[in-house]
């Protein structure tokens, strides 16, 4: 009883939590702000426009709310008023939007650390998702589409103590197609990681991120793979 009294005290005294924010717009000097619950700190790790799709351009952004695994995707209008969010839990760190078939891709790291892919509509109405995971850290930083539709994602892949650079091509339903682990040479103790992905006309992808090269340092490594994510000379 006295332990139930003592839990409610504690809620009570607590400071209720303030609401989530939205203000200004692409017209003031501060521009569009969003302010997470409780006043946390707020990070946009990635943007694209979509310039197709009647009534725009619109404008999407990902990232995270707080310091944890809480992502958050904003859809504004031109003119930069919140139109639309989603906040599934997991990490924001890239997205690409594919207005001809009406879908946004975001992807991160989920709240269990693996790998995630979102599919939404374009008023960011969830359509369906996609997780790769082990007993180790996996997380994307980037998608980008083919002329199909198809979101190839890039990140990294934990395997005992190093990070490998890791590549995933998935249809339009997110169904997996074809994946790919690239590392160093060594092998060992290294953290490569992919964090930027383009598409070309021919479907060949384009990866860019970081290779582990020593003890200390790190070199930029960019990869251009075919559409079965073959390395191509």
């Amino acid at each position: 009883m006295l332990a139930a009294l003592f839990s409610w005290a504690l809620l009570a005294l607590s400071p209720p939590a303030s609401a989530q924010t939205f203000s200004g717009d692409f017209s003031s000097s501060a521009g569009a702000r969003f302010n997470g619950i409780n006043n946390v700190e707020d990070t946009v790790n990635a943007i694209a426009v979509d310039s197709a799709t009647a009534g725009g351009p619109f404008v999407y952004v990902t990232g995270r709310s707080g310091t944890g695994p809480n992502a958050f995707t904003i859809k504004y209008s031109s003119a930069g008023a919140m139109l639309a969010n989603a906040s599934p839990g997991g990490r924001g760190e890239g997205l690409a939007v594919d207005a001809g078939a009406g879908a946004v891709y975001v992807v991160g790291m989920d709240s269990a650390s693996d790998w995630l892919i979102y599919k939404y509509d374009l008023n960011l109405v969830f359509l369906t998702s996609a997780a790769f995971g082990s007993a180790d850290i996996e997380s994307a930083f980037a998608v980008a589409l083919d002329a199909s539709g198809n979101p190839y994602v890039v990140g990294y892949t934990t395997s005992s103590t190093h990070h490998d650079l890791h590549v995933r091509r998935y249809t339009p339903q997110l169904a997996l197609l074809s994946s790919q682990t690239f590392t160093s040479a060594s092998g060992v103790n290294d953290f490569d990681r992919a964090h930027a992905a383009a598409v070309d006309s021919n479907g060949n992808l384009f990866v860019a991120g970081q290779r582990h090269t020593d003890a200390t340092l790190y070199d930029w490594w960019v990869l251009k793979l075919n559409p079965s994510l073959v390395m191509l000379a």
